[in-house]
Formats: C-alpha cells, sequence, structure tokens
C-alpha cells in the first residue's frame, strides 16, 4: 500500500508546475504529495513555505526529491530533539526548526496522532 500511495504521489508531482506570464504556480497536489511523502519516510510535516523555498532554490525538483531534502535536514526520530517538535495534530501550533537544507530553513511539525486516555 504505501508503495503505491508513494508512486501515485509521484505521478502527480511530475506535473507539478506551470508557468503563467513569467510566474511560476504550483500544483496543491505537489504541495499534498510533498507532506504526504515526507510524513510516511520520516515522520514529519514540513510546511507549505518550506517546500516552495525548497523548490525555488532549485535544491529539488520533485515530491520525492523535495521530501528526500525535507528528510536529510529533519533529527533523527530516537532524538530528544525529534521529541520536542510540536505535533501537527495540535495545531494552530507554530512549526519548529527542523534544520536547513541548502540555505533554507525547515519548518516543520513532527506526524502523528494526540492519543487522548489512559496508557495501557
Amino acid at each position: 500500500m504505501r508503495k503505491f500511495v508513494l508512486s501515485t504521489a509521484l505521478a502527480g508531482a511530475l506535473a507539478a508546475c506551470s508557468t503563467v506570464n513569467g510566474v511560476t504556480t504550483v500544483d496543491p497536489n505537489f504541495i499534498a504529495s510533498v507532506q504526504s511523502i515526507t510524513a510516511t519516510a520520516c515522520s514529519i510535516v514540513p510546511t507549505v513555505d518550506t517546500i516552495l523555498a525548497i523548490f525555488n532554490a532549485g535544491i529539488a525538483g520533485t515530491a520525492t526529491a523535495v521530501s528526500g531534502a525535507i528528510c536529510s535536514a529533519a533529527p533523527p526520530k530516537a532524538s530528544a530533539a525529534f521529541k520536542a517538535l510540536p505535533l501537527k495534530t495540535e495545531a494552530p501550533n507554530t512549526p519548529a526548526n527542523c534544520g536547513t537544507v541548502g540555505g533554507v530553513q525547515v519548518q516543520c511539525w513532527r506526524a502523528g496522532v494526540v492519543k487522548f486516555g489512559r496508557k495501557r
């Protein structure tokens, strides 16, 4: 299932951009694809501004490449820095700085769900 989701996201991301009157626009499906791939691959959800900054800087041009660049900047899952990231599900928390890639600040949340109730 994961491979299907990733391949579907990649196929949609290949036609991610178009230029109209000299202005490059990014397909919203591209943004969603990057966020989905990144959440699956390294358990973080990057902000839209981060995705656009990486794409516009020419660091990466496909959804998979952008998510790979973001994951390379993210702290390891077992680290205290990763556990200190705010959960996306607890929004409107502001995103945290996850690192830098190619001079671009990576702003993100930790992917996951908030568990209510007592631990078993």
